[in-house]
């Protein structure tokens, strides 16, 4: 990016008020920031990274809080503590002696006197993250670390008129697949592509499945096959009450109601608030983006993460209510269907409707939060909002100067006593045996 001679054009030649650049590996834009003289805002489509911790001195104690690449969310056992604490440290200085040499080195190339990328990065004014507490549960972020997960969440827009007519058309509701756009369905294994299918031949349900290929092994009747869908759109699908000949509302009772009169349409739109009752669950493998837009629209989630933050996002998702978790390397028919049957009970998905009521019950959404608090710092650039935590050394932060005089200098005094007694024994001893050997 820096080579490219348009880019440098557009910054040598446009005045701009702030930076608003990614936080995930990277930290070279933080380089052209303090080259341009500009306050930084940092964003991220996901939780804290490992190594944002003590830049914005957050607490990291493993013992409760959440590790974004690992399972075991705020309630860890043991061993999980353990691979925490040793895979978090591993990380931090992976980035520390690899990374951010590499972002120095490129940097030294471009522009003078850059400071150390650590030093700029605390620096950073606010950080915007991917997550609320209603999700990841209560964490201890100073002021400007901005929780603003949600953000991206846009209304929905009218479905193409083959999935809606699927949607509507299926008489016992409709569970939504997806593994994202990075992890392939079809480059899945076989054998669990097939132990999906067999555990979906057994459900009443229909599915919409995004699927890369133009067909499935044995090819199910009940799945509607896409290598694209607008999975916002589904989660949200717009219930058009009018063109309904029967709806069914499974959130209490699970009963029929085919009726058209004002009294069901008032009963939907209160307990659905637009989103269509057949859409009844996500099996997803726990994308953050597909996870928010599940939250927000109330859609229970089977979650079944495979790599990267997704075993952190299936914690909070499992300890929130949102939904349940399948490990992918243990998945076997009866246990999916267990699962299946725990997500699409009206209990579990009447509670899941509540939790998104208070994911989006905010004093400001997320998207308006990150407005403001960038517009803050592009009117207030020259103070400094960052916590004083981010600025305590280690030996500090882990108590460990205090510990030294509170335990080492009594322990120090306790040896050297020690020693003075063994010494005077052993003097003592010496002038016994001296003075035994001269009466011989």
């Amino acid at each position: 990016m820096l080579s490219n001679k348009n880019v440098q054009h557009v910054w040598k030649t446009t005045k701009f008020d702030i930076v608003v650049t990614e936080q995930f590996n990277s930290d070279c834009s933080l380089g052209l920031a303090h080259h341009l003289k500009l306050p930084v805002i940092g964003l991220a489509s996901h939780a804290l990274m490992p190594w944002h911790y003590s830049r914005f001195g957050v607490s990291f104690n493993p013992s409760y809080v959440s590790h974004m690449f690992l399972s075991g969310g705020t309630k860890p056992k043991l061993y999980e503590r353990i691979e925490r604490v040793l895979f978090d440290s591993y990380l931090r200085l992976i980035y520390k002696f690899y990374c951010q040499r590499i972002d120095q080195n490129t940097l030294a190339q471009y522009f003078d006197d850059i400071p150390p990328l650590e030093e700029l990065g605390r620096n950073i004014k606010f950080q915007l993250v991917y997550s609320y507490f209603v999700h990841f549960g209560s964490s201890l972020y100073p002021q400007n670390v901005i929780e603003v997960g949600g953000y991206h969440v846009q209304k929905p827009k009218k479905l193409p008129d083959d999935i809606r007519k699927f949607i509507e058309e299926s008489q016992h509701g409709v569970i939504y697949i997806s593994f994202g756009s990075m992890l392939r369905s079809a480059t899945t294994p076989r054998e669990k592509i097939e132990t999906i299918i067999s555990a979906l031949r057994e459900l009443p349900q229909r599915f919409i499945w995004k699927w890369e290929e133009d067909s499935l092994p044995g090819n199910p009747s009940n799945i509607y096959l896409s290598k694209w869908l607008p999975q916002n759109d589904i989660l949200n699908v717009i219930l058009e009450t009018d063109k309904l000949e029967c709806v069914v509302v499974s959130k209490w009772k699970g009963e029929e109601m085919c009726q058209k009169s004002a009294k069901w349409k008032s009963v939907i739109s209160a307990h659905f608030s637009g989103r269509h009752p057949n859409v009844l669950a996500f099996y997803s493998h726990c994308g953050l983006l597909g996870t928010s837009e599940a939250l927000y629209h109330g859609v229970p989630m089977l979650a079944m993460p495979i790599f990267g933050d997704q075993p952190g996002n299936a914690a909070a998702v499992e300890e929130s209510g949102l939904g349940v978790k399948i490990e992918f390397m243990e998945l076997t028919k009866k246990e999916l269907l267990e699962k299946f049957k725990q997500i699409l009970n009206p209990e579990f998905r009447a509670k899941v409707k509540i939790l998104s009521q208070a994911w989006k019950d905010r004093p400001i959404s997320g998207i308006d939060a990150a407005i403001h608090w960038t517009e803050f710092a592009a009117r207030y650039p020259n103070f400094t909002y960052r916590s004083a935590a981010a600025d305590v050394p280690l030996y500090q932060y882990l108590g460990l100067d205090i510990l030294l005089i509170l335990f080492g200098i009594p322990l120090l005094i306790i040896v050297l006593f020690l020693r003075y007694i063994f010494n005077k024994k052993k003097t003592n001893s010496t002038s016994k045996n001296k003075h035994k050997s001269k009466k011989e």
